[in-house]
């Protein structure tokens, strides 16, 4: 095989390539009308997204409030605990990537893997947060530390797989970002499912089991709640699998002597070859250590805000949840737009701008003068996380294509594998430093009321952390080479040497 890192700017070399009904390039970025995926099509497919944000991100916002605040679970072994899981699964993620481009089924590429994992990954979701009440700190921590993994495992699986078929959905710019806007939807509103838990817990509708009296109704509460949510994120997980159809992998235009397939070690390898791809790893990981702060928002509303009062703590988290949702699907059509106007790198920049601001006015927003001020903080949140989250799929679909050109190979299974490695480095990095942070603090898990030096010291990190992370992921966003003019032209060859999209199976 030829040497994948040098890009093929030629068409010269397309001219090796079977002869087939060529189109034209679109025009200035317009979107072509067989490149716009059907209303119905993006619906069914972005509902999967509820099961990819529930699977992980219960876990991040709920196991502090009732592992920690509930199970008196030591905040250390916990973010211990989060950190471990998502390293072994970060590196099997690859694995899963390759099987999934490789897969040769009659139902596709992605659906298969997708409905093995939704179905045990909710099963594994429920489990999770069933330990007894009586059991010794380690039972309990040995039993999250064991559901947990299972999880991340079905979670990994499931989240290659779809994002990857999201990514094929469609050929062009524009609409890649236009489908992750629908897939950013529904990520809004599963985050108003998931803040609104915690609250949730502490109605006697959902305390299974709880005797009369218990001191710590949540860890009998989210246990009814597990039960409602395993039935959501098993439902969304289902709507891409039953209602998408995929389009067959992109034959290839062999070479003289060159192989079929790319092995695993060389699939990998020219994956993190490729230098832009890197340089957006770098500012999606920066992106990520940024929301390091997220979790400690909860201690700060319950102890700071609400003088430790943790059930109107979980009333304000709530509320905040239902302001934030509103901001985030209100956003949407004003990051989609800036996006296709201006491009997907300037929106990230905007984005990363305005959270070095935001953040340090953190500093005045928590204050229990004003309870409901902090909830501001939705609007930083909805242009700077909001607008990386709708849109770092896009970009890399345009990576994947500049990638083909290098390696003659639909390969988003393998990128979504190595995307999904590095975010969850990062986020297991951020748990672990989150539990030495919150000890560092001097924060009391048994004390209902913090000291002003505990509460001090979340506060500065809470208004610095993230303004540091936004600064770096704007310098590198600056420098960032992968332009709209640039994925055109990429799109242009690739017109040129296959012609068309692939068929839809």
């Amino acid at each position: 095989m030829k040497n994948p890192n040098r890009e093929d700017k030629s068409a010269a070399s397309a001219l090796a390539c079977p002869k087939r009904k060529t189109l034209s390039p679109p025009e200035g970025g317009a979107t072509r009308p067989e490149d716009r995926v059907p209303a119905g099509v993006k619906l069914a497919w972005s509902a999967g997204s509820v099961f990819e944000n529930i699977m992980v991100n219960a876990i991040c916002a709920w196991v502090m409030p009732i592992f920690n605040l509930g199970f008196l679970v030591n905040p250390v072994w916990l973010g211990w605990g989060q950190a471990v899981p998502r390293i072994l699964d970060a590196f099997v993620d690859p694995i899963y990537g390759y099987w999934s481009d490789n897969a040769r089924t009659r139902w596709g590429r992605r659906r298969p893997w997708m409905l093995g994992s939704a179905l045990f990954g909710t099963l594994a979701f429920i489990l999770l947060w069933f330990p007894q009440p009586g059991w010794r700190s380690e039972a309990v921590f040995a039993w999250f530390l064991a559901f947990s993994i299972l999880c991340y495992q079905a979670y990994g699986m499931y989240a290659i797989s779809f994002n990857a078929l999201g990514m094929e959905l469609s050929p062009d710019y524009n609409e890649r970002t236009r489908v992750q806007a629908w897939r950013f939807a529904f990520l809004t509103v599963s985050g108003l499912l998931l803040n609104s838990a915690y609250k949730m817990s502490f109605s006697p509708f959902f305390q299974i089991g709880m005797p009369s009296g218990a001191p710590r109704p949540e860890i009998y509460g989210i246990r009814g709640v597990a039960l409602l949510f395993g039935a959501i994120v098993l439902v969304s997980a289902l709507c891409p699998v039953l209602f998408c159809r995929e389009r067959a992998a992109q034959p290839r235009c062999k070479e003289p002597g060159e192989p079929g397939d790319i092995r695993l070690a060389d699939a990998f390898r020219y994956t993190f070859s490729n230098r832009i791809f890197l340089h957006f790893l770098a500012i999606l990981s920066f992106g990520i250590f940024g929301s390091l702060v997220l979790p400690f928002h909860v201690y700060l509303v319950i102890f700071y805000v609400c003088g430790g009062d943790k059930a109107a703590g979980a009333s304000f988290v709530f509320y905040n949840a239902v302001v934030s949702t509103v901001i985030g699907l209100a956003s949407v059509p004003l990051i989609q737009w800036m996006a296709t106007r201006f491009g997907k790198r300037t929106m990230l920049l905007i984005g990363q701008c305005v959270l070095v601001p935001g953040s340090l006015a953190t500093w005045f927003l928590f204050t229990p003068k004003m309870p409901w001020l902090f909830m501001l903080y939705n609007l930083i949140g909805a242009v700077s996380l909001g607008g990386l989250l709708m849109i770092y799929n896009s970009v890399i679909g345009d990576i994947c294509d500049l990638d083909e050109i290098r390696t003659r190979q639909r390969r988003e299974g393998m990128y979504n594998a190595v995307v999904s490695l590095v975010i969850k480095g990062a986020f297991s990095l951020n748990t672990v430093i989150f539990g030495y942070m919150l000890a560092f603090s001097g924060f009391d898990q048994s004390a209902k009321v913090q000291s002003v030096e505990a509460m001090g010291t979340l506060r500065a990190i809470v208004m610095l952390f993230p303004a540091a992370m936004g600064a770096a992921a704007a310098v590198l966003l600056w420098l960032f080479p992968l332009n709209r003019a640039r994925s055109l032209r990429v799109r242009a060859i690739l017109e040129r040497r296959r012609g068309r999209l692939t068929p839809v199976l």
